[in-house]
């Protein structure tokens, strides 16, 4: 499944590393619900419990846990610390994304 990207707040290089993008659709609850991360995994045909999400607030990291995921990682450019949102891990550019899962996911 592809997603059409345009007018999305996706930096034109990091646009390669998406197949789908998924919103909160008619009838879907927002987050901290986790319906939006379900229907992404459902639209791409993989197991919810086998993926990492990654966003920058509190309700991301509620929505990710409240679906499954195996983590949730959290940008951040600030001091702000990861445990005040929840999330798994904290990172400061997506070039740490591949090596937080490589050394933390899927080497357990």
């Amino acid at each position: 499944a592809e997603s059409d990207l345009t007018g999305l707040r996706i930096p034109e290089e990091l646009r390669p590393m998406f197949r789908h993008v998924q919103g909160t659709d008619a009838g879907m609850s927002s987050k901290p619900s986790p319906d939006v991360i379900l229907k992404c995994a459902a639209v791409l045909g993989v197991d919810v419990t086998r993926t990492v999400y990654i966003g920058d607030t509190k309700r991301d990291a509620a929505a990710a846990k409240a679906a499954g995921c195996v983590g949730c990682l959290t940008i951040r450019r600030d001091s702000t610390n990861d445990d005040d949102l929840g999330a798994d891990a904290l990172i400061s550019s997506f070039d740490q994304i591949e090596t937080y899962i490589f050394e933390h996911i899927l080497i357990k």
